[in-house]
């Protein structure tokens, strides 16, 4: 597919879950590339997610992907996209070398082991996934997307959870998977990777969508430092903060 076609087609998108609505009326086109998927906890960025990997069905509207409708087409859908949810769902009993293994059938030796290395991995292999950090398990979950040589891969908070030497190693992993690639990340804040296009969620709304560059003046965050509270609006300040260990606490839109 072409990195200027539009893999992900929504209309009036409506999620509900009994009496919480998560999306209400979505309509975004997004494009192949690299997607940024943006919005503080509650916005509906996994629940978008989930109904472009065709897990769940709209309440209302229309959505497609890849000219597929995704819940009624999950089976087709399922060989062309790889979701990997924020919880993973990684087998705690099985070794990341066995993992790995299974991965190597399919994508081929070469690339997993540069993916294994890539995540710093290499030094946990003869490891149980149960036995792993929460960091490490991320950097496997991840793995997968690394390797994967389906049409569009979905990310569901990456970094959420991850120490900050986890949050680089998966930062680098990924600025090397989107060159080229159709991926759409969610995230809580915006990650030191280069996007071709944005998309800011906020209560289930459609906030902004468009160039990456346009979300300075929509998404600065509200960050705690302590005792302190700051608005931040550039890669650089919002760098820097969680470097010394501040939290996002919100986007201010």
């Amino acid at each position: 597919m072409s990195r200027t076609g539009r893999v992900v087609e929504t209309i009036g998108l409506y999620a509900s879950y009994k009496k919480i609505t998560a999306l209400r009326g979505v309509t975004v086109s997004i494009p192949a590339g690299a997607t940024i998927l943006i919005g503080p906890n509650g916005s509906g960025k996994t629940t978008l997610l989930r109904l472009i990997a065709g897990l769940i069905p709209p309440s209302r509207g229309r959505i497609r992907v890849l000219g597929l409708d995704p819940y009624r087409q999950v089976k087709l859908l399922s060989k062309r996209v790889t979701y990997i949810p924020e919880e993973d769902t990684l087998p705690v009993q099985a070794r990341l070398r066995d993992l790995a293994a299974v991965m190597a059938e399919e994508s081929g030796e070469d690339v997993v082991r540069d993916a294994v290395k890539l995540l710093e991995l290499d030094q946990h292999l003869d490891k149980k996934i149960g036995q792993l950090s929460q960091g490490l398990r991320r950097r496997a979950a991840v793995l997968e997307a690394l390797v994967s040589e389906k049409q569009v891969i979905l990310l569901d908070e990456p970094f959420r959870g991850l120490d900050k030497k986890s949050r680089l190693v998966v930062s680098k992993a990924l600025a090397r998977l989107v060159e080229g690639k159709t991926v759409i990340i969610s995230s809580h804040l915006m990650p030191p990777i280069d996007f071709d296009y944005a998309v800011l969620l906020e209560d289930g709304r459609l906030v902004y969508a468009g160039s990456p560059g346009g979300l300075e003046p929509l998404g600065c965050l509200l960050m705690g430092c302590g005792e302190e509270r700051k608005i931040l609006c550039t890669r650089k300040e919002i760098g820097e903060a969680l470097a010394r260990g501040c939290r996002v606490e919100n986007i201010v839109c």
